[in-house]
């Protein structure tokens, strides 16, 4: 479905006249469909690292910088993927302002690995849509290492011919996480916006957004207990006592 079939779906279960277009509409009720619609991507996109908006980003150091811009489309980093590719180990941090300068400014400012924090520019002069910088210590004193890290964008929508994301910005732009979340989000904010009732509503949604997540990653198999080398061990002699189980 695209963004305006779904505004146009939920617009038949509300009873209301279905846009005919929401970019460029003058139309009121079109101009809000299509506000609500966006509002609910964000949400959605804060609510959940959901499987479709993790991206990858690799980093060549340049000799002399210790920043480096995140994407432009970066929402927030994924925990624990910071990654020294070079060296292959993963990356200490993010470390405090206080850890920060006891390593730029202590008596002792080296360590065999690398550490990082987010950070934002410098000077405080916010001249491009950039607004954080990963900032690794020891700065790098060559242009050959490579450090990665795995963060969730901002997009929630493509178009039907571009697989860069974004917002909905066309009458056709798709989305790319459920398209039964948007509709039954676009239903009961567009209730609560008007001051209608909406709490069977969203209570609907609520359930579809849990399920939702439930089945958007495969769930990790545990094994009660296996050899170390195939999973983590969850019952054996090394964590059950010799008498008295389960008493």
């Amino acid at each position: 479905m695209t963004a305006l079939t779904i505004a146009q779906t939920a617009a038949d279960e509300l009873g209301i006249d279905r846009p005919s277009a929401l970019v460029g509409s003058s139309d009121p009720t079109a101009r809000q469909l299509l506000a609500l619609l966006n509002r609910e991507g964000v949400h959605l996109v804060n609510r959940y690292e959901w499987a479709a908006c993790i991206r990858e980003k690799e980093v060549t150091v340049t000799s002399g910088t210790g920043t480096y811009a995140v994407p432009s489309d970066y929402s927030r980093l994924v925990d624990g993927t910071m990654w020294d590719d070079t060296n292959r180990w993963e990356m200490i941090g993010p470390v405090s302002s206080k850890e920060w300068e006891l390593l730029t400014r202590g008596i002792i400012i080296s360590t065999p690995r690398k550490v990082w924090r987010l950070v934002g520019e410098t000077d405080g002069a916010y001249s491009g849509a950039t607004a954080f910088y990963v900032e690794i210590l020891p700065v790098p004193s060559n242009s050959t290492d490579q450090f990665s890290y795995e963060y969730i964008t901002t997009g929630y929508a493509r178009r039907s011919a571009d697989a860069s994301v974004g917002t909905f910005d066309h009458d056709d732009d798709l989305p790319i996480l459920p398209e039964q979340l948007f509709i039954l989000g676009l239903i009961w904010r567009w209730k609560s916006a008007k001051g209608l009732p909406y709490a069977e509503e969203r209570e609907n949604y609520d359930r579809a957004l849990e399920l939702a997540i439930a089945n958007d990653k495969s769930a990790r198999v545990l094994q009660l207990s296996t050899p170390r080398w195939i999973g983590p061990r969850l019952l054996n002699w090394q964590n059950v006592p010799e008498t008295g189980f389960g008493s």
